[in-house]
């Protein structure tokens, strides 16, 4: 039992924002407000396990390190979320910071999802629920779905904006965005159907969408959005985008593809900062079997934040440069990066070391790919047990990354194709216990690898002359999360 405790605390993500105990899950609220990020979450800090959801508070003044802060919203006893406060957004509407947020009432289809707000200090540390909650009180009359969630604002000439996810039922399920506007931001007028896309869907679209993120990016809008099955194993499947533009209450667009290429990551919130910059930070889930996961003692993690690009009419995303305020020490460079030299003899091919044994379980990898052709190989050595291999396959002539990860009791494997680019490619993994981000040309993947704290990763040619150019490992700081380890309840009703 003491080596099992010992290896589910590795797994546990150290450098990335998680819960203070138990569960985390869909980041929310983004906002800098004089000058300091506020990144809230949902939460259930009384099991490793969903449940009913508060929202939780940190705050950065940089991007790397964040500070705890007190409770923002808990459920109330009686009210409108009453089960649970789901997510939503904060904005600051006349001066005054506000939180619009899901309220649940009931159960399956006896649940009643409304637009709930509370009003924020001006350090928005202290909230207080707003005594006229609901502001929307549930589905218009009509919809025929209880689906009516994630509120989404923006403000324009207009006046403002709030984008909510639905879906319909019956035999043809399919996902959709409500519109509501309002002159104050306070008093709301449903306005119809803001998205939904057609029936030849481009990809699997599931039944329901939510937590619908509008984006602004040079002249263009990008809608991002959840795609949710309810009936599948795994109901929180993956997230997509769309770009388009927004013409008289609606949004037209075509499908740019997917937000992350992993198997974890979900409900995605997005932020404009006051550099102008659109960042993205998203729930990363765990991919253990239940039992396995109620042993651990923090569940899921919300991924580093990422800048959003346009390029060439698809969408990118790239570590913002203030995460190297998460390094330890500057880097070892050339080979092997850490730990002494050494080659491993993987069958009849040569593997060289570019992230040593000793090296932990949060560290920074980036490595540069040279040659024109064939197939690079960057993964644990091949006499690894299955269940916690790694491999990424990088093939220079179709222009493809895959990724194959072991774990209990599956493993996951997935691709994406890469752009064409004239430059090198360069490959970034970010390794925070089982907490994977890997990031190539802008796309990302980010998946689960429940593996030992000293596995060490090899390189190998698998054919042409694809190689390894050069390689940089940083060790990274184990506690970037600071502050109460017990949450205060600054809540008011």
């Amino acid at each position: 039992m003491t080596r099992q405790r010992d290896t589910t605390s590795a797994w546990q993500p150290r450098y990335h924002v998680a819960a203070a105990r138990n569960f985390l899950n869909d980041p929310v609220g983004l906002l800098q407000h004089n000058g300091i990020y506020h990144l809230f979450f949902q939460a259930n800090p009384a099991a490793p396990v969903w449940g009913r959801p508060q929202w939780e508070h940190v705050t950065s003044p940089d991007l790397a390190t964040w500070r705890r802060e007190p409770t923002a919203l808990t459920p109330e006893e009686t009210g409108p979320d009453c089960d649970g406060c789901w997510s939503g957004c904060t904005r600051v509407v006349d001066g005054t910071p506000m939180i619009y947020y899901t309220g649940i009432v009931g159960e399956g289809d006896q649940r009643v999802e409304s637009v709930c707000r509370a009003f924020g200090s001006k350090d928005l540390v202290t909230w207080t629920k707003d005594p006229a909650n609901p502001l929307i009180p549930g589905p218009p009359d009509g919809l025929g779905t209880g689906y009516h969630r994630d509120p989404w604002l923006w403000q324009d000439e207009h006046g403002w904006h709030l984008l909510l996810g639905s879906g319909t039922l019956g035999d043809h399920p399919q996902g959709m965005v409500l519109i509501y506007d309002s002159a104050d931001a306070t008093t709301w007028t449903y306005g119809g159907l803001f998205f939904t896309a057609p029936q030849d869907r481009p990809d699997d679209l599931g039944d329901h969408w939510e937590c619908p993120q509008l984006v602004r990016c040079g002249d263009q809008w990008v809608l991002i959005f959840s795609i949710q099955k309810p009936n599948a194993e795994r109901p929180l499947s993956h997230v997509v985008y769309f770009i388009g533009n927004v013409t008289e209450g609606r949004f037209n667009g075509r499908y740019g593809g997917r937000v992350d290429y992993g198997n974890v990551m979900y409900a995605p919130a997005v932020m404009v900062d006051q550099q102008g910059r659109n960042l993205l930070w998203g729930w990363a889930q765990e991919w253990l079997p239940l039992a396995r996961q109620q042993e651990l003692a923090i569940v899921g993690a919300v991924t580093l934040p990422r800048e959003l690009h346009l390029v060439e009419g698809a969408l990118r995303s790239t570590p913002v440069p203030e995460l190297q305020g998460l390094r330890r020490e500057p880097p070892l460079t050339g080979w092997p990066t850490v730990g002494e030299a050494q080659e491993l003899h993987l069958g009849a091919d040569t593997g060289r070391v570019l992230v040593g044994t000793d090296a932990g379980a949060q560290w920074e990898l980036e490595v540069i790919i040279g040659g024109a052709s064939g197939r690079l190989r960057l993964g644990t050595a091949l006499t690894e047990p299955a269940d916690t291999a790694l491999e990424l396959v990088l093939d220079l002539d179709r222009r493809v990354l895959s990724a194959t990860v072991g774990g209990m009791p599956a493993g996951w494997s997935g691709t994406v194709d890469l752009p064409d680019a004239a430059t090198l490619p360069v490959i970034r993994i970010y390794r925070d216990g089982s907490l994977l981000e890997i990031l190539c040309a802008g796309l990302t993947i980010t998946t689960r690898w429940y593996a030992p704290t000293n596995a060490a990763l090899l390189a190998e040619t698998i054919d042409g002359d694809a190689e390894v150019a050069d390689c940089r490992v940083w060790s990274m700081i184990d506690e970037a999360v600071t502050g109460p380890t017990e949450a205060r309840n600054a809540s008011t009703t």
